[in-house]
């Protein structure tokens, strides 16, 4: 076998004639220097025939029919656990909602955090000035 053999369904395609032209030819050209492909080729096309041979079935028919309504024991059930996940998801949204900072309350920070650093750099600047003033 060598480095760049076709897989098994690289090989099956090529078999059903499924790949484009261009690789096609290359696991063709592949298949003229590879016994060991030629031997999965061939174990392919032996599947092939067997599996043509088998005798045609049809599929068994199904039918589904639609539950009128769901025994009442069911429906219950179904009930108690709806409004449990609803009561869930409720609380869970209002809980997280809560966690999270408030436009204003961000806004808020940033100016006094702005205010500060202004106040800080205009502190700066005047002991630069008083600095190079002497």
């Amino acid at each position: 076998m060598f480095r760049n053999c076709p897989d098994p369904i690289q090989l099956s395609a090529y078999l059903d004639g499924e790949l484009s032209e261009r690789r096609w030819l290359k696991i063709g050209l592949h298949l003229q220097k590879c016994s060991a492909c030629r031997d999965k080729l061939a174990e392919l096309e032996q599947v092939k025939k067997l599996v043509a041979q088998l005798p045609h079935r049809p599929a068994p028919e199904i039918r589904i029919t639609a539950q009128q309504s769901p025994p009442k024991a069911a429906g219950k059930r179904w009930l108690w656990a709806s409004c449990l996940t609803a009561a869930a998801v409720l609380l869970l949204v209002f809980f997280v909602h809560l966690r999270q900072p408030q436009a204003d309350d961000v806004a808020g920070e940033y100016l006094r955090i702005h205010r500060q650093y202004e106040q800080q750099l205009a502190e700066s600047i005047e002991l630069l000035e008083e600095v190079e003033a002497q």
